[in-house]
């Protein structure tokens, strides 16, 4: 479509809150058979968040905030429109699943201030929810808090943090993967930090290796004491290096079968690697440097999938949370755009297309407000954001934290329907 042609598109439709009616199945309507009038009409019970325009484009309207005339039609010009598929998002309903008190605020740790902080990660068992925070020590921000918390039977809605352990300088808590290896539980979890400063005034600490650990109440680990897979430049396929690497995060799919390694360096290039996970538990359960080593391990390069994903940036320019499900499909979740009640961005790389699919996951926030309590006087000074994701059978799980220091001794998780998402 050429950008010097302006042409506009007239919706007639119930709108309100500010944007378009959502409903839990996103619909592209066609645009086909406007040509001359350049206008589609849509009827009050029609549902649409983006249609498909006569030369192929598609226009997003996700961000917009649309306000319709007397007669409630609006105007949006299709100059908008971007290439069908880059962003159009689907619009999926999110269902509240938890809420998360007690958390610790820190006070009592040697060298660390009393403060509530958000959640960095999650993981649901059957009866338990574990959490991740990040906390500074000696002025660095590479700390994390594990905290076990359990689900109360009651309502089996709330849960409350019963006990933590600490891990220090491994980096900003992304990882945490629990699984079980000759007869013993352990945690993947962060084992190191890479320091990449931003600006003058920003510094980041996030995990450049993974290791494993035996949660243990009230212990305090430092990296040194963690057993980790060393080289996470080395880890695909042909071992060729991913130089200046400033992150990394993994994840299991729902089967334990394979495991998801992400990558991102300090000029924003990313990589997926996928791994049979049988072969990382055996390699992290070595006392061998070789074994722990994506570079020399030839067994580890061997259990590594031929099918690498490379990418310039992370869909959104932004993580807060990775998955995959076990056809080694990716999810990525990022906080939501600001638009009332849309709570997260999720894009979903399905592996065998190479096809990147966007939604926004939108949902009521009256729950928050609810058990968020005093603290918070309307929606309008609520401000969220997304830490954490987990795909368990049929439904993807997303943590979420109040971005309110008051506020963050408590912790939401919302949820939404797996079956929706498809190319």
């Amino acid at each position: 479509m050429s950008k010097n042609l302006r042409r506009m598109v007239t919706f007639g439709l119930v709108v309100t809150m500010g944007i378009l009616p959502m409903s839990a199945h996103s619909n592209i309507v066609s645009a086909q058979g406007q040509e001359e009038t350049k206008t589609l009409i849509m009827t009050r019970e029609d549902d649409i968040d983006s249609f498909d325009d006569l030369d192929g484009m598609t226009l997003d309207l996700s961000d917009k905030n649309i306000v319709p005339d007397a007669d409630g039609k609006v105007e949006v010009d299709v100059n908008d429109a971007v290439t069908q598929g880059n962003m159009a998002r689907n619009m999926i309903h999110g269902e509240f699943a938890f809420w998360i008190n007690n958390l610790s605020d820190f006070s009592g740790m040697d060298g660390v201030y009393s403060a509530n902080r958000p959640i960095q990660n999650i993981y649901i068992t059957n009866n338990e929810i574990y959490v991740t925070q990040v906390y500074a020590k000696n002025g660095n921000s590479n700390n994390v808090k594990i905290s076990r918390c359990e689900i109360m039977p009651q309502n089996r809605k709330q849960a409350v943090m019963r006990d933590s352990m600490n891990i220090e300088g491994v980096g900003h808590g992304q990882n945490l993967i629990p699984y079980q290896y000759n007869n013993n539980q352990y945690f993947i979890v962060c084992a190191n930090a890479n320091k990449t400063k931003i600006d003058e005034n920003t510094t980041y600490w996030e995990a450049g290796k993974i290791g494993k650990i035996e949660y243990q109440p009230d212990v305090t680990f430092t990296s040194t004491k963690i057993d980790k897979l060393d080289d996470t430049e080395y880890s695909n396929k042909t071992r060729t290096p991913f130089y200046d690497l400033r992150r990394c995060a993994v994840n299991v799919s729902p089967d334990g079968k394979k495991m998801l390694m992400f990558k991102q360096s300090r000029q924003g290039n990313v990589q997926y690697s996928f791994y049979d996970f049988n072969a990382i538990k055996k390699a992290l359960d070595s006392n061998s440097t070789n074994d722990r080593s994506f570079r020399y391990n030839d067994k580890l390069a061997e259990a590594c999938d031929s099918d690498v994903i490379n990418a310039d940036n992370v869909p959104n320019g932004q993580l807060q949370g990775i998955a995959i499900d076990n056809d080694m499909n990716i999810y990525i979740v990022s906080d939501g755009d600001g638009t009332y009640n849309t709570l997260a961005n999720l894009s979903v790389i399905f592996k065998k297309s190479k096809k990147t699919i966007y939604y926004s996951i939108y949902g009521s926030v009256s729950e928050i407000l609810y058990y968020l309590g005093d603290t918070i006087s309307s929606s309008e000074e609520l401000e969220l954001e997304i830490e954490g994701l987990q795909i368990i059978n049929d439904k993807i799980y997303m943590g979420i934290s109040p971005k309110a220091e008051n506020q963050r001794n408590r912790a939401f998780i919302y949820y939404i329907d797996n079956g929706l998402i498809h190319e």
